[in-house]
């Protein structure tokens, strides 16, 4: 069974099953909207929608989702678009952010 909801403020299309949710999102990058099958659930959403960050909310879900999740990029547009450079990765800490102390 799914169900829909439309998120106008964020432009999200979510139909959610028991275990994923289906997100459509237009990439901030190309304009191109796509839809991923994205394991989390309702109440993950909800936390990240009510100013939890998504990392904190969806720990189980993979960076590139979150991503997508957030500017609706794949992970071969992020890459298009930030070419890795060596030396700039930065230390994490436990809830796999940036010390703040990093920048």
């Amino acid at each position: 069974m799914l169900l829909g909801v439309v998120d106008l403020e964020k432009k999200f299309v979510i139909a959610q099953n028991v275990e994923n949710m289906l997100i459509t999102r237009t990439s901030q990058y190309s304009q191109i909207e796509r839809t991923l099958d994205i394991p989390c659930t309702q109440e993950q959403y909800d936390a990240y929608k009510n100013g939890q960050h998504i990392q904190l909310a969806m720990p189980n879900v993979s960076e590139s989702d979150r991503e997508f999740i957030l500017s609706g990029m794949t992970q071969n547009e992020w890459d298009e678009c930030f070419p890795e450079e060596e030396g700039l990765d930065y230390p994490l800490n436990e809830n796999n952010l940036p010390y703040s102390d990093a920048f």
